[in-house]
């Protein structure tokens, strides 16, 4: 890789920003260089951690490291191979099996600020993974990562050409799919999710496709009390999360494992 593709980045590669971002980024081998703020401070564990693992460290005025990594980049940035989804298929055959298992479908989300919040949350409920549209919905980007803190090293994605099609792939696997809707038909509760949950959260205004929403066994909405018509997207689906968490989520297995293996 020549200087001027390391500093701008390629189709495979992107400067991801962020001290957890990165962090997560070093631990899973996907760092090609680091770059920190010259004299900065609380970054030393991610200098010895590349250094250890024999990645470039770069010592850079700050103006540089968020010409690269933006004005959030809190004195970090680092030049990361992209990582693809898996098909829904793999997702799916990895997941299924276990008696108790909860994916998070996305239909539409288009905020790369809601993406990564949602996929921080989904990780730390110990969700199995995330479906994401191929189409008018977006991809995992370097923006998304970083709200994510690192939830995207270790949380698995599928790619959905299809989103209602795969929603029927899971629930031929044996997973019970609910909509979160503010006008769903039943309040969610704890006692509503089952052990094996897709929880399917559209964008926000729009909310689910009719044809997304087709395909789901079940809608549900949270209850509201306040004045306000409703929940950011990001904010009801973790809300939705720790009720299946309630039930089931010292009984998921697959959290311990990696997301790769």
């Amino acid at each position: 890789m020549t200087d001027q593709r390391a500093r701008n980045g390629t189709a495979d590669t992107y400067w991801l920003a962020g001290q957890h971002a990165v962090a997560a980024a070093l631990r899973t081998g996907r760092v090609l260089s680091l770059g920190l703020v010259r004299g900065s401070r609380g970054l030393e564990d991610l200098a010895e951690t590349a250094a250890r693992d024999g990645v470039r460290v770069e010592r850079l005025d700050r103006q540089e490291v968020q010409r690269r990594g933006g004005p959030q980049a809190q004195g970090c940035v680092a030049l990361v191979r992209r990582r693809p989804g898996q098909s829904v298929t793999a997702l799916v055959e990895r997941t299924a099996a276990h008696p108790t298992s909860l994916l998070v479908a996305l239909d539409h989300i288009q905020d790369p600020q809601n993406l990564g919040a949602i996929a921080r949350s989904a990780e730390c409920a110990g969700a199995d993974g995330l479906l994401l549209p191929s189409h008018r919905a977006c991809p995992v980007t370097a923006a998304a990562e970083r709200v994510a803190a690192g939830a995207f090293d270790y949380l698995p994605w599928a790619v959905a050409p299809n989103l209602a099609q795969a929603l029927d792939v899971c629930r031929r696997a044996g997973y019970w799919i609910f909509g979160l809707s503010m006008d769903g038909e039943s309040v969610l509760g704890s006692s509503s999710l089952t052990a094996k949950t897709v929880l399917v959260v559209g964008a926000e205004g729009a909310g689910i496709g009719s044809l997304v929403r087709r395909h789901c066994d079940q809608i549900v909405r949270l209850p509201l009390f306040g004045r306000i018509e409703s929940l950011n997207a990001s904010v009801a689906v973790g809300i939705a999360l720790y009720n299946w968490c309630q039930r089931f989520g010292q009984t998921n297995t697959l959290t311990s494992q990696s997301v790769y293996d």
